[in-house]
């Protein structure tokens, strides 16, 4: 089946106020219009509409004073009316130029522009310069009334904040001209939670007290007649059970807003499907539950599973930011967080001329800027204001719709807390800077890396030294940026020497295990050379054992042949001589062989052997090698100069040098030929031990 989508007029607009042109559509709200009128039938020509963000204040005035009056509901000021509608935005004074000299009665130039600045300085000139302006014009407004409505007053608290005397000439000029025998008007709407911010301003509290008016909430029937007669204007209907079901599932603040904007969406859903009438099916396509965690009363969580009214405006936001593009989504962020600020906790408008927008952004992205307005402005949408039949030009006001969007829009939820943390730490490093410019100190290397993390997230999400300048500060951005990286540049000369210093000592621990090494291998070796001369010593013994042993021998062989010699017969006395000389021999040469054996490492114990070989049998070989030792200890050269007993002494590399040490704490230098000393190194405080 082909389906067929109808083209009806929309009955309900959607997130942002009614105007005048919407009264046809506005309903249930007749007994309060009434009630306005009546105090402005009075005396008291300066009202204050007041009321929780949701409540319907300034459609309430838009389109139902207004239109009333120009009905001549108000008999005693006539049914002509110049009405001027407002906000004081960032620039009260020429917000408010600007809305006068649309009549033309108040124009004094030709050029617009010089239009504006001519009436805007004339207004600051004194409290009373509008009512004298009108004065001076009554011929040309033939007894025409004046209403200013300044929609948004909240707005002039955040703006005294910049300028001071400008908030206060605007307070002043408002207070006086509904003051003054003239038939001028002031109406202001404003949240109720800004109440306390009224004494900022002399007058302001008496002037709101006696004109004040708490906008009512609607009760069931209003809430109803809200809901069924913009319907019935188009021909349109809807479920009774789901009227009912609205009606009793409103949550307080922001629900009129809320459920505007989700009646439009069910009414289009519905056209879509070649419907007239708003089914449940609807409601639960516009106000499905979340998958996602969202902030609610303060806190990110993840919503109950049925459908509800608050999910109408997260889900239509979310919607039309995942439909744009990777640098469109990152534009969006920039342009509400350009729009919102949070201040003190709570998050306010802040109404920018598409001019400043486009600085935020930079002139290069300035048609993605547009199309991403555009999507959230759009007739479906509504997020943003002007609606998306005004042209925009560069000193368009961009607003948001309705403070509703950003606090039913998680992800706008998330980037203002986003955006909170990171103005903090912006103060934080601009006070910082300051005190540094006044003797403070640099930043440590910790927060030298919290700084190099916050620059990252900034200079990711915006353009740093243009976004900073919402915020003010005690110095400029680009101050404080120099003093991050003057404190960077200090951290990493203090780490440079740090590690320098780590560095030596590493190579001072390496040299100390050298030498530890060096120790023990020198032990070992010494340990090496005391095993040796042991086995010297245990050979050496053995030696002499087997030369008493061979002595016992020849003693006794000496009495054998003394016995032998007295009773052999003669003949036999040659031949008994020589065999015990070989015999002496043999034993004379094995102790010489020894003594040849031991003479490379204990010279002194083969000089004994050798000896004792000499003695048994005094052989040529036994008596060379006792020359050989006596001629090794021969005085050559006597070394005379140290007082003292001498600790050490050791040839140098070249061989020609001697090196001692001695107890009187001195170290000579001595020539070995000559025997003189070459150099005396004085200085030790005790005896040198050893010197090389």
């Amino acid at each position: 089946m082909k389906r067929i989508t109808l083209t009806l007029p929309a009955p309900y607009i959607g997130l942002r106020p009614f105007g005048e042109r919407e009264a046809v559509l506005f309903f249930g709200r007749d007994q309060h219009i009434r009630e306005l009128l009546s105090k402005l039938e009075g005396k008291q020509r300066f009202i204050a509409v007041l009321g929780a963000s949701g409540t319907g204040k300034s459609s309430l005035v838009r389109a139902g004073v207004v239109p009333a009056l120009h009905r001549g509901a108000l008999a005693s000021a006539g049914h002509s009316w110049n009405v001027c509608i407002f906000k004081p935005g960032d620039a009260p004074l020429t917000n408010l130029a600007q809305e006068l000299i649309k009549h033309p009665g108040w124009m004094d130039s030709d050029d617009r522009a010089d239009a504006v600045a001519s009436l805007s300085a004339s207004l600051a000139m004194s409290p009373l310069a509008l009512t004298e302006l009108y004065r001076q014009k009554t011929a040309v407004f033939d007894g025409q009334a004046l209403l200013l409505v300044v929609d948004q007053f909240e707005e002039i608290f955040r703006y005294r904040q910049k300028n001071v005397d400008e908030a206060e000439a605007f307070i002043n000029l408002l207070l006086r001209s509904a003051s003054e025998d003239v038939p001028i008007y002031v109406v202001i709407t404003m949240r109720s939670d800004f109440l306390g911010n009224l004494v900022a301003f002399f007058g302001l509290p008496e002037a709101v007290n006696h004109g004040i008016y708490l906008t009512p909430r609607l009760g069931p029937d209003q809430l109803k007649s809200v809901i069924t007669s913009p319907l019935a204007l188009v021909g349109g209907e809807i479920d009774p059970v789901l009227v009912n079901k609205l009606v009793n599932t409103l949550e307080g603040e922001d629900e009129l807003p809320i459920m505007e904007h989700a009646l439009l969406r069910m009414w289009n859903l519905a056209c879509e499907a070649g419907r007239a009438r708003i089914e449940q099916e609807d409601f639960e396509a516009v106000c499905a539950p979340h998958e996602e965690p969202i902030r609610i009363d303060g806190s990110w969580r993840v919503p109950e599973g049925q459908p509800r009214l608050s999910n109408a405006i997260d889900n239509h936001a979310s919607e039309i930011y995942d439909a744009l593009s990777s640098q469109g989504q990152f534009i969006a962020r920039r342009l509400f967080l350009a729009l919102v600020e949070r201040r003190d906790g709570r998050d306010v408008r802040r109404p920018r001329a598409l001019k400043q927008l486009v600085e935020e952004v930079g002139e290069a992205e300035r048609n993605n800027l547009l199309v991403v307005i555009d999507a959230f402005r759009a007739q479906h949408a509504g997020f943003l204001l002007p609606s998306e039949s005004e042209l925009l030009k560069d000193a368009t006001l961009i607003d948001i719709s309705h403070e509703s969007l950003f606090r039913r829009w998680h992800l706008l939820q998330r980037w203002l807390s986003e955006e909170e943390l990171d103005a903090a730490e912006l103060k934080e490093w601009q006070q910082r800077a300051a005190r540094q410019k006044e003797g403070g100190g640099w930043l440590d290397k910790y927060d030298c890396a919290r700084a190099h993390r916050w620059r990252a997230r900034v200079n990711e999400r915006t353009k740093p030294a243009v976004w900073a300048t919402r915020y003010g500060g005690p110095v400029t951005y680009a101050e404080m940026d120099e003093y991050i990286n003057g404190s960077v540049e200090r951290v990493k000369l203090a780490q440079d020497e740090q590690e320098r210093l780590e560095r030596e000592a590493r190579d001072a621990e390496t040299r100390r295990l050298e030498l530890e090494a060096k120790v023990q291998r020198e032990a070992a070796e010494q340990a090496e050379a005391e095993r040796l001369l042991a086995e010297v010593e245990k050979q050496q013994a053995q030696a002499n054992a087997a030369i008493s042993h061979r002595r016992t021998i020849l003693a006794v062989a000496g009495m054998l042949c003394c016995l032998l010699l007295s009773l052999a017969l003669g003949s036999f006395y040659r031949d008994k001589t020589r065999a015990l000389g070989m015999a002496l021999d043999a034993i004379s040469g094995e102790l010489t062989a020894k003594a040849e054996n031991l003479s490379a490492h204990s010279p002194d114990k083969s000089t004994l052997l050798a000896l004792e070989a000499w003695q048994i049998r005094p052989i040529g070989t036994a008596q060379a090698l006792i020359r050989a030792a006596l001629g090794d200890y021969s005085v050559q050269t006597v070394l005379r100069g140290h007082e003292g007993e001498v600790t050490s002494a050791q040839f140098a590399a070249d061989g020609k040098t001697v090196v001692t040490a001695g107890e009187d704490g001195t170290v000579r230098l001595w020539d070995v030929t000559s025997g003189e000393a070459r150099q005396v190194l004085r200085g030790h405080e005790g005896g040198v031990t050893s010197a090389q």
